[in-house]
């Protein structure tokens, strides 16, 4: 779920701008943001009362702002706040605060595969995640389910690639599953330009196999080494 609208002692309550408050209940646990640390744990509804008195914090360094946003998003959910759900629509409620959520797939729909852009955000490699400044993000693009194209931060690319949609096992939960041929062309182990760039975007077509997983205009791909790439949607 994400946030629609906060009220707090009976005003709204502005977040700060390009952040919301979200929520994910999966079995018997939930997962919280607002905006900088994520705050899990079990948790159990006592009818219409929401129960999570054993929720954890990760202890990423923000600015104050967004601390407060943290504690006032940790302070609600342990307050045993009184739940509503109404079609996608959610509501948590406390004394003195009042948070409207609607349902993820219904705010942000996960974008299709295939036909649409994606912008690099970042890389993975097994447990690190990493981003390089650059001029100009790489992109990428499935061209139907035989060829990805793009720019790898030095070089146009085409590569071959082998689309199985649905639900797959790997690395990661998936929506796809990939299987990279061979390069088409492109792919230059000699560039020059943003070279570490170019090698981490480079070590996803390095193993066959991949696995994809999209989370509205989110997306995921992780080979079965756990190198990957994570990007963004181009609207």
């Amino acid at each position: 779920f994400w946030s629609t609208a906060v009220t707090q002692d009976g005003s709204p309550r502005e977040l700060i701008e390009g952040t919301r408050i979200t929520l994910r209940f999966r079995n018997g646990n939930l997962s919280a943001s607002a905006g900088c640390n994520f705050i899990g744990g079990p948790f159990e509804l006592d009818g219409d009362t929401l129960v999570a008195a054993e929720l954890g914090m990760t202890e990423i360094g923000c600015n104050p702002d967004l601390h407060a946003q943290d504690d006032l998003l940790a302070a609600l959910l342990t307050d045993a706040p009184t739940v509503a759900l109404d079609g996608n629509r959610l509501t948590l409620i406390t004394t003195d605060l009042y948070i409207e959520f609607l349902d993820r797939r219904v705010a942000n729909p996960d974008r299709t595969l295939i036909g649409t852009q994606w912008a690099v955000t970042g890389f993975l490699d097994g447990e690190t995640a990493s981003a390089f400044a650059i001029d100009k993000a790489g992109w990428f693009r499935f061209n139907g389910a035989s060829t990805i194209v793009g720019h790898d931060g030095c070089a146009p690319f085409t590569v071959n690639v082998e689309v199985s949609e649905g639900e797959v096992g790997g690395p990661i939960e998936g929506d796809a599953e990939l299987q990279f041929g061979p390069v088409i062309d492109g792919l230059d182990p000699t560039c020059d330009v943003n070279a570490d760039y170019a090698e981490a975007f480079r070590a996803l077509f390095d193993t066959g196999a991949a696995v994809v997983d999209i989370e509205g205009d989110r997306l995921t791909i992780l080979n079965s080494d756990g190198r990957g790439v994570t990007a963004r949607a181009v609207e």
